[in-house]
């Protein structure tokens, strides 16, 4: 099976009016902060790396949020329109990131737009986890985002998202896991204000249920870590960027069931102006 691993894309463009629009709130701040770092993150750069994973042609695409900027419905619209371009490729799937659940009412947004990517168990009225099985493995989204005060980018779980993981867990135990989330799950991966609030929880219950692999964005890096002996975490940077520290990237796992295990193969993928080329590999 080919994944694709593609995060923080920032597609979506803000008016030059947004600012005064939310005057005195914490979009007002954002809209702002983004006016300065929008030019490092360009829409032409995204289309470039969606045109490369095209041509991988993956089975499914794994999206791990921040597909907006101040969680406006203008934009959430935008990114649906994106999320449907996507979707031609092969299947989608999504988790929200904080700056898609920038305020309380972005959440209600995102599942009004974006519900057929989310795959949550809404017929259950039960939310997150997402769970989504296929060739024996079984796909885990976690929405760490919340809306958070204008000063914080941090993440939660919280004890019934957590309690429900542990339960897919136990009851996936003989297939392939891969747990997908905005935030990193292990503490001190980033600063304090923009890291997951049960980050330490989180690990423990990696470790517990012995998840092979986790998936994660936020920190606009590629970094490739372990949570324990046995999980590997994947951090991928921005899917739009074009600063030269972290250019837009993006991951192709290739797994397939061995003779006594899972065989995972990791290609990272990265995006210098029109050049693209393969960075790393890793097996396992």
């Amino acid at each position: 099976m080919r994944i694709i691993h593609l995060t923080d894309p920032h597609l979506t463009s803000l008016p030059s009016f947004a600012a005064g629009r939310f005057l005195f709130n914490k979009r007002s701040l954002g809209a702002i902060s983004w006016s300065r770092r929008q030019k490092h993150h360009l829409r032409s750069q995204l289309d470039l790396l969606v045109k490369d994973i095209r041509s991988e042609a993956p089975d499914l695409i794994i999206c791990t949020g921040d597909l907006v900027q101040i969680g406006t419905e203008p934009e959430i619209i935008q990114a649906k329109d994106w999320l449907d371009e996507l979707a031609s490729i092969c299947k989608v799937i999504l988790v929200p990131g904080n700056h898609d659940c920038y305020q309380r009412e972005s959440y209600q947004l995102i599942q009004r737009y974006w519900s057929s990517y989310l795959f949550e168990e809404r017929e259950k009225g039960t939310g997150f986890p997402s769970v989504f099985q296929y060739q024996g493995i079984t796909f885990i989204g976690l929405c760490s985002a919340q809306a958070e005060p204008f000063w914080s980018a941090r993440g939660l779980l919280g004890r019934e998202q957590l309690e429900k993981l542990k339960s897919i867990l136990e009851a996936s135990s003989d297939t392939f896991q891969c747990v997908f989330l905005h935030h990193p799950p292990v503490p001190s991966m980033c600063k304090k204000r923009k890291s997951l609030r049960d980050a330490t929880l989180l690990s423990y219950l990696l470790k517990q249920q012995n998840v092979q692999m986790v998936l994660h964005g936020h920190v606009h890096q590629n970094k490739i870590y372990a949570a324990n002996e046995c999980t590997k975490v994947f951090a991928t940077a921005s899917a739009s960027n074009v600063a030269g520290h972290a250019p837009a990237s993006y991951r192709l796992f290739e797994i397939k069931s061995g003779v006594s295990d899972w065989e995972v193969i990791a290609r990272l993928k990265v995006f210098g102006s029109s050049i693209t080329k393969e960075l790393t590999r890793h097996s396992w």
